[in-house]
């Protein structure tokens, strides 16, 4: 079971890198800074409530020049989760094709957190329905 688990996982994870080098290859990166932090209101759950609430989020606002030279600035709920960051904080920031933002690190770039647990929960699915199927082809005979 566990060579099944790690085999599914194992692809998965370079699909996963698979789709991330592509974004990187056609993607441009840029020089910014974080210039301050935006308020953002969400509502989240809590498990020992059972209640949805309403709270404030202040991820980090970062400014970048992109290659028409136009200043953008940008902000995402989920940054604040990730990496803390200063203000005047130099970053680099990585813009897709799709002009999606993403700032360009190791923990919000190439292992978003929330991504790989999620991969790991379909690998788990994967190897319990890998092994059904194997036991009932064994069983068969």
């Amino acid at each position: 079971m566990l060579t099944v688990f790690l085999t599914t996982y194992i692809v998965l994870l370079i699909f996963f890198f698979f789709f991330k080098i592509t974004q990187y290859v056609n993607g441009n990166i840029y020089d910014g800074k974080v210039i301050g932090k935006k308020q953002f209101k969400v509502e989240k759950y809590s498990s020992y409530t059972r209640k949805h609430y309403k709270t404030y989020v202040f991820p980090p606002k970062i400014e970048f020049t992109d290659k028409t030279g136009e200043v953008r600035n940008y902000s995402q709920v989920g940054w604040e989760e990730a990496v803390p960051f200063e203000l005047d904080e130099k970053i680099k920031v990585l813009v897709t094709k799709n002009d999606e933002v993403y700032i360009y690190s190791l923990f919000t770039f190439w292992l978003e957190i929330e991504k790989v647990i999620k991969l790991l929960g379909v690998s788990i699915i994967l190897t319990v329905f890998i092994e059904i199927v194997i036991h009932f082809i064994n069983f068969g005979k």
